[in-house]
């Protein structure tokens, strides 16, 4: 099987996983513990780029995690109403998503300021994360103005509200399919060069 064929199914699999799963508490964790392995694997091979990716990927995912079921921001509403509550959730991660896109905008500085390594450079992977938190920023934001016109305008309409998680969990499946190939590919080289 061709690797793209595997990563292909890998991104899938994992879509239909963390949708089956649907609830933060299982999928985030399985998330984040992916991330580790990623970065783990990243720093056994020496290789550099794909352990800061899975870095700051740890670190953005983290603090989303940990504002939300640690009650940072309580996903419940409360005496706060259903507008004021969506609000701050898709905003808090709306907010959260354009930071990300910011940092792997620049992750090759960004990486350069915390490791000295000759070995940080551009992969052709980079481009993809932040397009990955570009769709995640769209997805808060549909939701956002969805939730203002639902409270506000009394509009019977849930569409983004509805398939937000799903969108979320496909875009986490593309991260982790596109780490899944920078290890294929960090394997590939690692192997090159030890028969030259």
């Amino acid at each position: 099987m061709k690797a793209s064929y595997f990563v292909l199914l890998l991104v899938i699999g994992f879509s239909a996983y963390l949708i089956k799963l649907w609830e933060p508490q299982y999928s985030v964790p399985l998330y984040i513990g992916v991330l580790l392995l990623s970065l783990t694997f990243g720093v056994i091979v020496k290789n550099i780029n794909l352990a800061h990716i899975s870095l700051f990927l740890i670190l953005i995912n983290g603090l989303e995690y940990i504002i939300f079921q640690f009650g940072v921001i309580d996903l419940v509403a409360g005496d706060r109403g259903y507008l004021m509550q969506g609000a701050l959730i898709f905003g808090m991660q709306l907010i959260i998503s354009l930071v990300a896109v910011i940092i792997f905008i620049f992750r090759v500085q960004i990486s350069r300021k915390i490791s000295s390594s000759s070995n940080i450079s551009l992969t052709h992977f980079d481009t993809f994360f932040h397009w990955f938190f570009i769709l995640s920023a769209l997805n808060c934001f549909a939701a956002l103005i969805e939730n203002t016109f639902r409270n506000i305008y009394q509009f019977d309409f849930q569409f983004f509200y509805d398939i937000y998680p799903s969108v979320s969990y496909v875009i986490w499946a593309l991260t982790l399919g596109a780490l899944t190939t920078m290890m294929i590919l960090s394997i590939k080289e690692k192997g090159s060069q030890l028969t030259v």
